[in-house]
This record gives C-alpha cells, structure tokens and sequence, in this order.
C-alpha cells in the first residue's frame, strides 16, 4: 500500500512490514504520457521495517494515506501502530512506530483492511463481519490514541451457511467522499460485490 502524502510505500512480507521512500526528484513533470516502469536501488529506498512477533504470517497490511497510520493483521489478530515520520529537507529518513493498544472486540483478525480520510479503519474480520473502528487523540496525552468500535456491517453474511468463512472478503475500498463502501470477496469460482453506506 502507499502513503501518496508521505510518498511512503508499505510491503507486507511474511513477519514484517518494510517501508519505502518514493523520490519524486526523478519525475518530469512536463511529460504527461504514461511511463513505464523505472527500476530504483531498493538499499537506497529502503527506510524501516516493522516486525511484528507473532506465530503466524501476515495476512495483510495498509498504510494510511497521510502517513500517520500502519495497521497489519495475521490469523490471530489486529495491530495498529501510529508512526512519527522524521524527514530532512522533504527526503524521509526515519519512521518511528508505536503500538496502540487494542481492545478485543477491536482486535478480531482480518483479511482486508482500508483506512478512509475521517479516522476511521475498516476491517473486513475473518468472521465475516466487517468492522469500523475510529481512532482518536487522547486530550492530554500527546501522541495516545485510542479505538473504539463505531459499527459493524452484518447484513451480507445473513443466510449464510457456517461454511462462509471460505468466502473471506478479500478487498474494501471506500468512495472519494468517505459515504460509500465497497466490499469483494471472491474464491473457488464464486464471488460478491457489497456495497454499504458509511455512518457518518
């Protein structure tokens, strides 16, 4: 995943996250036609890697679009890290995690995640149910944060059979205007598009 405001991007190995600088000294921006790939030093982009202890592998993982947020999940649980980004003269030179605490209900393994533009971290669980959870500042606390579960989407796995949990949501993404959500799962032939409103 990418943080286009941070120009950070995210890759999801099996035991950790490695973060990435994007330098766009390089980009002609007087060329509006499409290029192609251009292969980078990855020693000389690379700026830290996240890892996260666990017995099992990384499922999957995103990063918010500013830059403020990581959030990654196995089969066993969530985590959510808030990240302080340390640049000198715009070129990234650091990155500074730190873990938020969970509690459970916010804490359920997920197969795909999203972040929207209004703090929110939408998690499609492995159960099915697809939860919203706001991240906020603790007043007078600095950098804490908390989380708290604001709505969980049930309606597309009613009359589902308990074998659904073969169907996993796979992929979210949320419309420009942080009002829709759209939902894919898709395995062993058979699929689903669901589309939600968001609370606001």
């Amino acid at each position: 995943s990418i943080s286009r405001r941070q120009r950070l991007l995210a890759v999801t190995r099996d035991d950790r996250i490695d973060l990435y600088r994007l330098d766009a000294s390089t980009r002609n921006t007087s060329n509006t036609k499409l290029r192609s790939s251009e292969p980078r030093d990855e020693t000389k982009c690379f700026v830290k890697s996240l890892h996260i202890k666990s017995s099992f592998n990384i499922v999957c993982s995103i990063i918010s679009d500013d830059g403020a947020f990581l959030a990654a999940s196995d089969a066993s649980s969530l985590y959510l890290f808030s990240l302080h980004v340390e640049a000198d003269n715009g070129i990234i030179e650091d990155v500074r995690p730190t873990k938020i605490t969970l509690s459970g209900e916010c804490r359920q393994p997920c197969t795909a995640l999203r972040f929207d533009s209004f703090g929110r971290l939408i998690c499609a669980t492995a159960d099915g149910h697809i939860s919203i959870l706001r991240i906020s500042r603790e007043k007078g606390k600095g950098a804490s944060f908390s989380v708290s579960l604001d709505h969980k989407f049930k309606e597309h796995t009613s009359g589902l059979s308990a074998s659904s949990h073969h169907f996993p949501v796979s992929c979210l993404d949320v419309s420009i205007d942080g009002k829709w959500l759209a939902a894919g799962r898709f395995a062993s032939g058979k699929g689903a598009v669901h589309v939600f409103t968001l609370p606001t």
